[in-house]
């Protein structure tokens, strides 16, 4: 969010000097583009930077279930009383308790989060022979 903040106030500063120095609206009008470009990326970022900060809340708070989870089985798994006749059949039945818990995390577990647009785009390798044309172009 405080890219927002210092991309709008550069923009009011930016626009300041323009007004108080009377340039012509021409030289404004020709930096927004500029200024848009700047404010999209601006907040793409800001975008990315709150997805990626809820990713990993929501992965703390499922690690910290899990290991709760696991804690309370252990608990209850080592109150078995070992002389007790149906110790074998308790710790059975905690076992396929526990291993429902796991498939229950299994789903729970959250998706890697894929972003829709990438933040800067890759330029792709120009040959030798592009690169002459390009710059046969830009001499003429």
């Amino acid at each position: 969010m405080t890219t927002n903040n210092s991309s709008y106030e550069d923009i009011n500063e930016t626009v300041g000097k323009r007004a108080d120095t009377g340039d012509e609206d021409i030289e404004i009008v020709e930096e927004i583009p500029e200024i848009l470009a700047h404010l999209g990326l601006a907040n793409e970022v800001a975008h990315t930077n709150l997805e990626q900060q809820n990713n990993i809340s929501n992965n703390q708070a499922l690690f910290q279930l899990k290991y709760a989870t696991i804690a309370k089985c252990v608990e209850v798994i080592m109150s078995v009383d070992p002389d007790n006749k149906e110790a074998s059949n308790k710790i059975k039945m905690y076992k396929e308790l526990m291993d429902q818990f796991v498939d229950v995390f299994e789903k729970m577990e959250p998706k890697k989060a894929k972003s829709t647009k990438p933040v800067s785009k890759k330029e792709e390798p120009v040959s030798k022979k592009e690169e002459e044309a390009i710059q046969e172009k830009a001499s003429t």
